[in-house]
């Protein structure tokens, strides 16, 4: 009998870095996620994996044997050894978990380029954790690391406002839509960025408790904010604070400087995607500089829930 389960990926508009501080985060869930299928085979001595991309091609294939979870043949030894070392982690939470995975096939389908920084990796841990029954928050502190922010959003597959404070998460369901969305695009910058080394760039900054109440306070705004202008106010605010924590220039001063309009970073500074706010001609004026993906508000964040 094959098993089915899914997750939706995520944007972090506000509260990015300063959520590992006890700030309040927004995490924006999105219409496009991960979904895995599961099913028993007759071979009792393999695990059998297989990933595929958002056109339906297989990127990723490897073949373990069960339950010691060595490497027989694989596609890509590299994601082969992080994906074996995230089931041995799973298995020392739980010794008998490798009976669930001996004799099986796992497929894995992306609905979004993997480069697009959507939780490729908080889509796959929430999907595990599901069909393994293993506390996903453990699992991503011992794996990938970082605030489990995104996994919270993937897990209830809607926005969120999220604060981690003293080991404790606080996670409240938002629905987050704006007067003014359909001014609100989101442009992807063409590069990937590393998580785990933002974060860690982030940590070895010197931080003021009064810049981390500041974008907790601002985040708590956003998200009952129904004034255009005030919005960007927020927005812009926020990412001057960010700016100068991490030592580095805006997204817009640095790449953008003649934009008439906002644009703020989301996530991880330096690649993924920003928040562009509308203007004539914005099209062709981010074409014109090599960013052909733009995606409009409504058709990226999922407000269905």
């Amino acid at each position: 009998m094959k098993k089915q389960f899914y997750s939706h990926g995520k944007i972090i508009l506000s509260g990015e870095y300063a959520v590992l501080d006890g700030a309040w985060a927004i995490a924006l869930a999105t219409r496009k996620g991960q979904s895995m299928e599961v099913e028993k085979t007759n071979n009792r001595h393999h695990l059998h994996w297989k990933s595929y991309d958002e056109h339906g091609e297989i990127w990723f294939e490897s073949i373990f044997s069960s339950p010691s979870l060595e490497i027989l043949c694989s596609t890509d030894l590299q994601i082969a050894e992080i994906l074996k070392q995230l089931l041995l982690q799973m298995q020392r939470c739980n010794k008998n978990i490798s009976l669930k995975w001996t004799g099986t096939l796992v497929k894995t389908y992306l609905e979004f380029p993997a480069s697009w920084g959507l939780g490729s990796s908080a889509t796959l841990l929430s999907n595990l954790s599901q069909w393994l029954e293993i506390d996903p928050y453990k699992l991503s502190d011992k794996s990938f690391g970082g605030s489990g922010c995104d996994i919270s959003c993937s897990l209830l597959g809607q926005s969120i406002l999220y604060r981690l404070q003293s080991s404790k998460r606080y996670i409240k369901p938002i629905r987050f839509e704006p007067s003014f969305s359909e001014e609100l695009f989101f442009l992807h910058l063409n590069k990937k960025k590393n998580t785990r080394s933002a974060i860690s760039n982030y940590t070895s900054k010197k931080k003021h408790i009064e810049a981390i109440r500041r974008l907790s306070d601002i985040s708590l705004a956003i998200v009952h904010c129904q004034d255009f202008d005030k919005f960007k106010k927020l927005v812009n605010e926020h990412e001057q604070i960010i700016a100068k924590i991490l030592s580095v220039s805006p997204l817009k001063k640095s790449l953008f400087k003649d934009y008439p309009d906002t644009i703020k970073s989301l996530g991880a500074w330096g690649g993924d995607f920003a928040l562009i706010t509308r203007t004539e001609n914005m099209e062709s004026y981010f074409k014109s500089r090599g960013y052909c993906t733009l995606i409009p508000f409504k058709e990226f964040i999922l407000n269905e829930k």
